[in-house]
């Protein structure tokens, strides 16, 4: 009995080792997980990835190229493929979305129409780059200059880095070269959902006031890539409801404030917090009830 006892609790630990370093492998980016968003309430964490596919980064064809990466702001050679080449593994569906899931938790998405062709072409996931004449599968680390500030939080990468020459987005300002690009703040890519985007974008409405659903469309512009609700939304920055509720954190005016000066030369005591220069007072404010109005409020679920 004794023998069996111990064959069993063998076996077991083999299993739930090689089950717990498949699941570091698959968070260091190694590989990248695919698939459709599910119905259910993911603010609670009842949502579910449908039709799952693992893509294994080691077997894809790669190519080389030397391309101008905005987070190093500088040309590098890179050794990797494109986003476009990514999504032919997955069949198309009714989405017409995709999310970019990162290590460190900022989600970037993309219509998928765009991101098969436009961003398809020049989105590069690079798995090694050169420097000083080595080819290296680590990444330094990129630390954001800015005419106003230095970013005291530098974004570090593991398996893969995804690479863009410029902060272009279709569903932000990308003023100048100067102001927020969600492309900033990006980690090593570990994911890809596929989702309706009227329904994905619909999970934030509370439809309380007009105000609110107006404030909905504020965050959707401008906070959606690092700032979500509980389980639901990006992860990366702080938590609409808490642990102290932002709304409280912050009222409208100081909210303004936060978002349109978050710091300049010799202050590196903020948490991260990117400039957005054109953010206005009616935005803080229409911001702010849909923040008040999200606390403590169960959203709506994905169909």
């Amino acid at each position: 009995m004794t023998k069996i006892h111990n064959l069993f609790f063998r076996t077991f630990f083999i299993v739930l080792g090689i089950h717990l370093s498949a699941i570091a492998i698959a968070q260091d980016g190694s590989t990248i997980e695919m698939w459709r968003r599910g119905p259910g309430n993911y603010q609670v964490g009842q949502g579910k990835k449908l039709d799952l596919k693992v893509v294994d980064l080691a077997k894809q064809k790669k190519t080389q190229k030397k391309l101008l990466d905005m987070q190093y702001e500088r040309s590098v050679n890179y050794e990797g493929f494109y986003l476009k080449d990514l999504l032919a593994h997955f069949p198309k569906g009714r989405e017409d979305q995709i999310i970019l899931h990162f290590t460190n938790k900022t989600l970037i998405p993309l219509p998928l129409r765009d991101a098969e062709k436009q961003f398809g072409q020049t989105v590069f996931i690079a798995t090694r780059i050169k420097e000083d004449k080595i080819w290296e599968d680590s990444f330094p680390k990129s630390r954001k200059m800015h005419h106003m500030y230095l970013t005291p939080l530098p974004i570090t990468f593991e398996k893969n880095k995804v690479v863009v020459a410029s902060g272009a987005h279709p569903y932000t300002d990308w003023e100048a070269k100067k102001d927020f690009s969600p492309w900033q703040s990006m980690s090593t890519l570990v994911g890809i959902e596929y989702v309706v985007r009227e329904a994905y974008e619909d999970q934030f409405i509370t439809g309380k006031t007009t105000e609110s659903i107006e404030g909905v469309k504020v965050f959707l512009k401008r906070c959606q890539y690092c700032h979500g609700v509980d389980g639901l939304g990006a992860q990366f920055g702080w938590n609409i409801n808490g642990p102290i509720p932002l709304y409280k954190k912050r009222q409208p005016g100081d909210l303004f404030l936060h978002v349109k000066y978050p710091k300049y030369k010799g202050n590196y005591f903020d948490s991260g917090m990117p400039v957005q220069r054109n953010f206005t007072e009616r935005e803080a404010e229409k911001l702010w009830m849909w923040f008040k109005e999200a606390t403590n409020t169960k959203l709506r679920n994905y169909p």
